[in-house]
């Protein structure tokens, strides 16, 4: 077996076992009394939010008997908790309550909840193998993110097939823990770039060992209250396996309520939410070695790279109030600007603007237009593709 494939052979090894092993460990029940403040087998409006929540998102059963208070000072939990609360109110509007505003076990709408008598199941949760448009949103909420990305386009002057896909696959092992240091992620992952036929191709293949976590130093009411660093031992090369880059990369996002970064803001029109806007801001931090260039003359054998640079993303979508066909639209733009910090290497700077549609829950169709060089790789790109965005 030659040297260069066991590093990503491995790689995909280590993916399979922890896979295996994150799996078996999928809780299957939780005890409805676990929910009860009062631990009277009663419940209040705010222990069942939480029971619909956890019951959305099992790995935040941490929260059990947390105020509602407690769960809206986590930025993030804000959405998730209005639809929660929305749900339990549709659930319990045909049940009374008793002069302490509690409900009972007994009598809870089982149906709208997923309850049942003295127990509830969860669904089984999401598997944390994800498929998304690049490695930093596999931490991200679903609706946070943008899909990989499918295409072929066919050239009818030049009789050419160009095809691409461009997108990261990794397994998230998710940790929740209090203070400053709010959740962790590991992340081990592969992302490509690949462009086949045309005048410029790209061959990006990129194995990482990711670790993603939240740092809350502040309150809510901070201009700044949380940062997310990822950091990643990072292997590059391409599908061919020629070339061959060792080295490390490192992220560092802002999250601001105040700021609206990775949080958003909705903007009204006639009292209706009509467009959602979600803008992010984060600096990334690379450097490694080139120990085979592959023939790509971009890079250059046995020298070293660094690169930093900022990253600003625009995400706009229809809110809630808009007919259900628009709330199916959503467009992206991006700006990545790697400067390079030594002179054997080159500055990689990509602009990205696409749209997408939801056709399915996983499965939207989508147009982009890419302009720049491939971050690692610096490869030339500059295409309009339209396919399929494939996200889990």
């Amino acid at each position: 077996m030659k040297s260069k494939y066991r590093l990503p052979i491995l790689f995909f090894a280590l993916l399979c076992s922890i896979s295996e092993a994150a799996d078996q460990k999928v809780a299957g029940k939780y005890p409805m009394e676990n929910f009860s403040s009062t631990h009277n087998g009663r419940y209040t409006s705010n222990d069942l939010m939480l029971v619909v929540i956890v019951a959305k998102r099992p790995e935040l059963s941490l929260m059990t008997n947390s105020s509602r208070e407690e769960v809206l000072s986590i930025p993030f939990m804000r959405p998730l908790v209005e639809e929660a609360q929305w749900y339990v109110y549709a659930a319990l509007a045909n049940t009374a309550a008793d002069e302490k505003g509690q409900y009972h076990g007994d009598v809870l709408n089982a149906d709208a909840l997923g309850l049942k008598r003295d127990r509830f199941e969860l669904p089984k949760p999401l598997k944390p193998l994800r498929v998304r448009n690049s490695w930093d949103e596999l931490a991200k909420p679903f609706d946070k993110t943008a899909p990989a990305k499918v295409a072929y386009n066919r050239n009818l002057l030049s009789e050419e097939d160009i095809w691409s896909a461009k997108g990261a696959i990794g397994y998230d092992l998710y940790f929740e823990r209090e203070g400053i240091v709010r959740e962790f992620h590991a992340i081990p992952n592969a992302s490509f770039d690949r462009v086949k036929g045309g005048t410029k191709e790209s061959d990006s293949l990129t194995f990482r060992l990711g670790a993603v976590t939240t740092l809350s130093p502040g309150s809510a009411s901070n201009l700044i209250h949380d940062h997310i660093l990822r950091v990643a031992p990072v292997y590059a090369t391409d599908f061919g396996f020629n070339s061959e880059q060792l080295g490390g990369e490192l992220e560092w996002e802002f999250v601001s309520e105040r700021l609206h970064l990775d949080s958003g803001f909705v903007i009204r029109c006639a009292g209706k939410e009509a467009i959602t806007v979600l803008p992010r801001l984060f600096f990334h931090f690379e450097g490694g070695t080139v120990r085979e260039s592959g023939g790509n003359t971009n890079l250059v054998e046995d020298k070293t790279y660094f690169r930093i640079g900022p990253v600003v993303q625009l995400q706009l979508g229809f809110g809630r109030d808009m007919p259900e066909p628009l709330q199916r639209l959503n467009f992206v733009t991006a700006w990545r600007e790697y400067e390079r910090l030594n002179s054997d290497t080159r500055s990689t700077r990509l602009f990205t603007a696409g749209c997408g549609y939801k056709i399915a829950e996983n499965i939207s169709f989508e147009i982009e237009y890419r302009k720049g060089r491939i971050p690692l790789t610096a490869e030339k790109v500059e295409s309009v593709n339209v396919g399929l965005g494939l996200k889990f």
